[in-house]
């Protein structure tokens, strides 16, 4: 707070040209990942929370929404309004005025989600608001150096920056987002691009381990979410939340059977309080008497996927006969278009495909059917290339020894 934020507000003017979206993700608001400012001014008062610096990009339906509060649980603490500049009074300053408000809304988690219901019709400029109804928690924000909200006193539907009194005005970033398509949690720390708990060919049963170290001094807290093989990921995608004191460590023997599944999918490692577990994941082949075989798994930032600046390539087993093959892939908020060439080990090139990919999805296939092919050359390639504003997307290989079942893993790394 201080004389910055009072100048940016003080000179604050919008004109957006009209924009409607085509198929792209947009978004009102941000939810950053480790909220520090609790908006508590006016205590016992209701409170109107609005961002100014993170507006539509376009005209949408909006449907999902998030924010972070200080406590939990806080029933029907919060309600959230969407505001739009204009028109002008026959007097007077211009003001923010609310034209749609949903909720309130039980909050049951310090990263709360919520259906928009009915959705919420926005044009490009509008803001996103959150209330403060009861006593019970406040909304939360995140300090920046470039970005501005503000905090108005009562459950408003018109606002203006010449509003008295003053507004409690804040150097940072609300933590409020809404937006027409479902994204992963801002709290998503790290991927698990595959983990399963299913049969596999020859007689194989696959499994996935999680150990999950607090290496803080004070208590971390978070959920794994693992997003089942084949749809779009959504906020009631199986879940189990962890909470680790300092320096404890827990085991997860196998995590699909712990939250109540099986099959194939992706996870995210969220983190809601404290620092990001020291994770290791381990995808095994369980052959009861006769041991293990598996490998470690690595967790992935969402920065760390391919992009469509780069290319990423996975090579083939250097025996068809011997080993499977299985080409996997997760995408993020926006759908991804996938162009796949394989070559075999000279660089001819055998055959190309292209794919387009829901957002949060998570799909695995034997390459062979993937290019309809019959079998795979030995010691072949291939090279993958994304296409699209935006895209990210982890791609990966999996290779499977057809004589004891012992799987090993390959990423798709960025290259060059």
């Amino acid at each position: 707070m201080g004389a910055a934020a009072g100048l940016f507000l003080g000179c604050l003017s919008f004109s957006f040209l009209a924009g409607t979206a085509r198929g792209q993700t947009v978004r009102v608001g941000a939810l950053p990942s480790r909220p520090n400012i609790v908006v508590d001014a006016y205590p016992g008062e209701r409170l109107t929370a609005i961002d100014f610096t993170e507006p539509a990009g376009a005209s949408a339906t909006l449907s999902h929404a998030w924010f972070s509060w200080s406590s939990t649980p806080c029933p029907l603490a919060a309600k959230i309004r969407f505001f739009r500049f204009g028109p002008p009074p026959p007097v007077g300053p211009t003001p923010w005025r609310s034209f749609a408000e949903r909720g309130p809304f039980d909050i049951t988690s310090p990263v709360q989600y919520v259906l928009l219901t009915p959705p919420v019709e926005v044009q490009r400029g509008d803001l996103v608001g959150i209330v403060r109804l009861t006593s019970c928690g406040n909304p939360m924000g995140q300090t920046t150096e470039a970005e501005i909200f503000a905090a108005f006193k009562g459950d408003l539907d018109s606002i203006t920056l010449e509003a008295s009194p003053p507004a409690t005005e804040y150097s940072g970033s609300l933590a409020i987002l809404a937006a027409n398509v479902f994204l992963p949690s801002p709290s998503v720390a790290a991927v698990l691009p595959v983990v399963g708990s299913a049969p596999g060919a020859n007689g194989s049963f696959f499994r996935t381990s999680v150990q999950l170290h607090n290496p803080g001094s004070t208590l971390t807290t978070g959920r794994i979410v693992v997003h089942p093989s084949g749809k779009s990921g959504s906020e009631s995608d199986p879940s189990l939340r962890y909470s680790l004191g300092a320096g404890q460590a827990v085991f997860i023997a196998d995590l699909l059977p712990a939250i109540g599944m099986s099959g194939l999918g992706s996870a995210d490692l969220e983190v809601e309080t404290g620092v990001v577990p020291v994770t290791v994941v381990r995808v095994f082949n369980d052959a009861g008497p006769g041991g293990t075989t598996g490998f470690t798994e690595s967790l992935l930032a969402p920065e760390e996927a391919l992009s469509p600046e780069q290319f990423g390539y996975l090579i083939l087993p250097p025996d068809s006969a011997a080993f499977r093959f299985n080409i996997g892939v997760r995408t993020f908020d926006v759908a991804v278009s996938i162009l796949a060439n394989l070559y075999d080990s000279t660089g001819r090139l055998l055959r190309q495909g292209a794919t387009l990919i829901p957002p949060n999805f998570h799909m695995q296939e034997n390459v062979a059917d993937f290019f309809g092919q019959s079998s795979l050359p030995e010691n072949g390639r291939v090279l993958i290339s994304l296409f699209g504003s935006g895209n990210r997307a982890i791609v990966y290989g999996a290779t499977v020894d057809n004589r004891t079942n012992d799987p090993s893993f390959q990423l798709a790394r960025p290259f060059p």
